[in-house]
């Protein structure tokens, strides 16, 4: 099983958190968007694989587009080349 992020709760008291081959690695996150840095962080640091095609482009864009890191943009796939010129 992939690693995902995990919201409790409805979307306006929710809490998120970071699971790893079913276990809970880090819980308690107030929002969302702090979980998806901590997520891609944890991914970055721990040079894991992401999870699933289709999320795979989304992680891919965030970490490359987004936050600049691991290469440059000679390595975009072309489809996320595509998103990069269009935004």
């Amino acid at each position: 099983m992939p690693p995902f992020i995990a919201v409790l709760g409805d979307r306006y008291e929710g809490r998120c958190a970071i699971v790893v081959e079913k276990a809970i690695v880090v819980g308690g996150i107030e929002d969302f968007p702090k979980a998806v840095a901590l997520f891609m962080g944890f991914i970055y640091s721990m040079d894991m694989e992401y999870p699933g095609k289709p999320k795979s482009l989304m992680f891919e864009f965030l970490q490359k587009v987004v936050l600049g890191l691991k290469g440059n943009e000679k390595h975009l796939s072309k489809r996320l080349n595509t998103l990069k010129n269009k935004l």
